[in-house]
């Protein structure tokens, strides 16, 4: 997954447009999708690096560096 992609799903999960994605945004997005609670917000948890209850585009792009 390149930046561009990385950009387009975080621009989809950012419903209201404000720059970060909370755990409901997130969680919506991906229980669409199917996924399982428990893993949902495992990736949540894992995402939000700070802790703060929102994700932010350099969080998601980090996570990208570390796989």
């Amino acid at each position: 997954m390149d930046n561009r992609d990385i950009l387009a799903a975080f621009a989809l999960m950012d419903r209201d447009g404000d720059g970060y994605v909370t755990r409901d945004e997130f969680f919506a997005h991906y229980q669409n999708e199917g996924r399982q609670p428990h893993d949902i917000i495992a990736m949540f948890d894992t995402l939000d690096s700070d802790g703060d209850g929102m994700i932010v585009k350099h969080e998601v792009q980090a996570a990208r560096d570390r796989i």
